[in-house]
This record gives structure tokens, sequence and C-alpha cells, in this order.
């Protein structure tokens, strides 16, 4: 027997409309509001129309994308809830988020709900430090944070590496300051992840994500050598990513990788950046490689060995 035969196909029709709205999810209450009956419903599920999925349901068919599993997130955590972190910037499809943050895809939503409501939603993440009723949005019908207050609630809750890669990409943008990242500090005093933000403040005050890139334009600069910062680098398979230092010499397509103080600390960042490496070799670029140290104790080798390179 086809969904709704045995009963009005108003109501099922009215569920559907309702789940295309919400990821291809939706909760029992939502299916009675819609006009099923408990006994549709269960009908429904025992003939598989209805399947389970994180703690809600989804109709027959319905792919399991992370907008499915954050729709989900958001119905189980009740009315007023809103994505926030990491969750919220691939909702905003930020800017090379991919290449920050490892196996995101793999990583629990993030929700905020209001600060009066106390539940555990595993392994979903759940925040009471957000106001979602004051500085949300409504982004491809999903109800997010701002994004300043998506990336701060990131580096509370990623991994060191992933939010150090997070903090270098937003500040470059300017998505967030340093000063902002303070004041948040200030605002969440006994926050989870507390610690790790108010690192991440003193690193972005320090600016020492970017003395290495800096030091790097000093040495070109003294050669003459013109240069553009952060570019984005595209092949065949779409974006690459961000060229520390790019710079066209003659037909040639340079890219200038200065790695800082804590370069790969771990072996997925490793990896992560030889694959990348190989594709802008791949698409065309000359790709130089040079660490923290090539540019302070050994500029003047540095130097050298770039004005013997460019000469060519």
């Amino acid at each position: 027997m086809a969904m709704g035969a045995a009963h009005g196909q108003g109501e099922f029709e009215r569920l559907r409309a309702f789940a295309r709205e919400h990821g291809g999810c939706f909760t029992r209450a939502n299916a009675y509001q819609q006009g099923i009956s408990q006994h549709a419903f269960d009908v429904a599920v025992r003939r598989r129309h209805f399947l389970r999925y994180r703690g809600v349901y989804t109709l027959a068919g319905t792919e399991d994308t992370g907008k499915t599993r954050i729709w989900a997130a958001l119905l189980r955590a009740g009315p007023g809830a809103v994505v926030t972190g990491y969750s919220a910037l691939s909702i905003y499809q930020f800017d090379g988020l991919a290449l920050c943050v490892s196996r995101i895809e793999s990583l629990p939503a993030v929700v905020a709900v209001p600060r009066e409501r106390h539940l555990r939603i595993g392994p979903v993440v759940v925040l009471r430090d957000t106001s979602p009723s004051v500085d949300h949005r409504i982004v491809d019908g999903v109800p997010v944070v701002e994004r300043s207050r998506a990336v701060v609630d990131s580096l509370r809750l990623l991994d060191r590496e992933s939010a150090r890669q997070l903090l270098y990409r937003t500040l470059q943008l300017r998505v967030v300051t340093a000063e902002y990242l303070q004041e948040m500090c200030e605002v969440l005093t006994r926050a989870r992840g507390i610690s790790q933000l108010r690192a991440m403040a003193l690193d972005a005050r320090s600016g020492s994500h970017a003395e290495s890139e800096t030091r790097m334009h000093w040495i070109l600069r003294e050669l003459g050598v013109g240069f553009t910062a952060n570019v984005a680098a595209y092949d065949s398979g779409g974006l690459i990513g961000y060229v520390d230092i790019a710079i066209c010499h003659g037909e040639r397509k340079i890219a200038i990788e200065v790695d800082g103080r804590a370069w790969h600390t771990d072996h997925d960042r490793f990896r992560r950046d030889k694959k990348r490496q190989n594709r802008l070799i791949d698409a065309g670029w000359l790709v130089f490689r040079y660490t923290w140290e090539d540019v302070t104790t050994d500029r003047a080798s540095t130097l050298a060995d770039l004005r013997r390179r460019l000469s060519r």
C-alpha cells in the first residue's frame, strides 16, 4: 500500500513539504502537527516509509548529507535552536573551510540553544552560551549564527591545529579581528573551550601567524620582485587552495609557500599539504617552499637562492 493510501493524502503531502524545508527530517511531533495520526505514523514506520535517523525521522530515499545531519540536530534541540561553529560555516560555504579543517564531514553538528534549556543529544555538540534570538540569520533555509560568531565557536571546539589554520584564514579575510576575539574572550569567561579561544586571541594579537610570510615579503622587496599574497589557485577539480605568495615571472606562475614555526604538527596536515602541492605543480605552478629558519636565521642564503631561481 502506498504511503497515505490508508490516510488522507493531504496530511502526507504537508509532511513531505515540511521535510523538504528541513533537510528531509522531521520528528514524530512534527508529523502529528501536519495531521498524521499516531496509527498512520506507526504504520509508515513499520513499512519503512519513515526511517529512523539520528534521533529523528526521514522519508525513505532521503540522502544522508551534512545538511541533513544538521537539520536532525536542530530538530532534536527544539524551538529556538540555531546552528553555530564549523557547522554554520559549512552552511555559509565558507571559503577554504575544508582546507582548514580535516575530515569536517565526520565531526558532530554544533547547535546553540537558549541558556535556560538543558539537554544532551549526543553526538551533537550543544552550546548554551550563545543568544540565538539575537545574533542569527537564515542561510539556505537554515537558522545560523552570524559568521563571526560561528568562527569564535569553531575556534573553541576544533582541535588546536585546525583552529589555528581557521584563525589564519579568517584573519586574512577579515571575518574576525584580534579585537573582536578578545572581546569574545571577555564575554565567554567560563564557557567551554575558553582556554583555546584565549590562545587564539593571543596569536591574533601577536601576528605570529603572519610573521614568516612578512619576512619573505621583505626578502622579495629587497630583490625588487613584485608579488601578490594569498592568491586562490584552481585546477580542473576546482579550488586547490591559497598560495601564500604568488609571482608572475614571464610566463611562469610561481608559488612561494612559507611554513611557520609549527609546521606539520600532525600526519594529516602533512598529507594534505603534499597533495595540495602536487595539484599546484600539475596545474602549471612552480612551487618554492621555505621554512621559518630560511627567512630568519638563514635569510642570506634564502635571498641568494631566490635570486638564482628567479634569474633563470
